[in-house]
């Protein structure tokens, strides 16, 4: 996991028993994991921080909170520095445990955030060939191969959400879909992986939220299924439709959705409670 301090940031590995490194190149293409729950079916893991746990680490330029993206030997990371100025995609190389690649993604005014937040919240997705990453109104969507090459970048238009962006993108398909949740002009879009080019686009309530789409499958369909302020949201992946929601009674609808034993399962930000909701349903359920 990613350490800020006030002299920047370093990345810290925990050891692996040498046979489960050697049997399986590692994956952990996005927030959350492969399938969207945050579990992992390695095992021999490290229960606690100590000197015989941590194989390697290396310090990194400037301050961000994304989880670490792992494909094969290259670890994605994102940092803002100058107070937000600027921010930057990085890559580890995880056999010389040095910085790969920088790439500077935006430069320009910092607007206002959280001070628990910070300018580079979002983990950013990969599938092995492309990684994307999200900054919100720090340029939007980037794209670039995994070896650093730029390939293409959209804005997200009015993004007007004063605590800072965290919503990480996911993909779907041949498509990376974005939540830009904001007090103004809110919605969730679909751009294809390779060329950027918008798919779809659909309008949600109005209001700023951090929760991270993610994909379930029922019923012999797929459900993209997203948290938020007013309610959570399922929306078919291939056209944007909403498909159902369910209320939120107080609002701050932020933690991604779990999926588990067939419910989902969201919490809120304000007076929280946990609700489980059968995936499958049509309209307001």
């Amino acid at each position: 996991m990613p350490v800020a301090s006030p002299l920047g940031t370093a990345i810290v590995v925990a050891a692996l028993c040498s046979a489960t490194v050697s049997a399986a190149v590692p994956t952990w293409p996005g927030w959350r994991g492969p399938r969207g729950d945050g579990h992992s079916t390695e095992s021999d893991l490290p229960s606690q921080w100590s000197k015989t746990s941590i194989a390697w680490s290396v310090d990194l330029p400037g301050h961000g909170q994304s989880s670490p993206t792992i494909w094969g030997q290259r670890i994605f990371l994102t940092a803002s520095l100058d107070k937000g100025k600027q921010r930057v995609v990085l890559c580890v190389d995880r056999d010389t445990h040095k910085l790969a690649w920088k790439h500077t993604a935006f430069t320009g005014p910092a607007l206002p955030t959280h001070n628990m937040n910070g300018y580079a919240s979002a983990s950013c997705v990969t599938d092995g060939e492309f990684v994307y990453a999200f900054f919100g109104e720090g340029g939007g969507i980037h794209c670039y191969r995994v070896d650093g090459t730029p390939v293409w970048q959209k804005p997200v238009g009015v993004f007007d959400n004063r605590w800072g962006s965290a919503s990480c993108p996911v993909l779907v398909g041949n498509s990376v879909v974005q939540l830009v949740d904001s007090d103004k002009q809110a919605y969730i879009a679909a751009f294809d992986r390779k060329t950027g080019k918008q798919l779809w686009k659909t309008d949600r309530d109005n209001f700023r939220g951090w929760s991270t789409p993610v994909l379930v499958r029922v019923g012999g369909h797929d459900e993209l299924v997203v948290n938020g302020h007013a309610a959570v949201c399922a929306y078919d992946p291939g056209t944007g439709k909403e498909l159902w929601r369910v209320k939120n009674k107080t609002g701050r609808g932020t933690p991604t959705v779990t999926l588990g034993d067939g419910l989902l399962f969201t919490s809120n930000g304000t007076r929280p409670y946990l609700t489980a909701i059968r995936p499958g349903g049509a309209g307001d359920v």
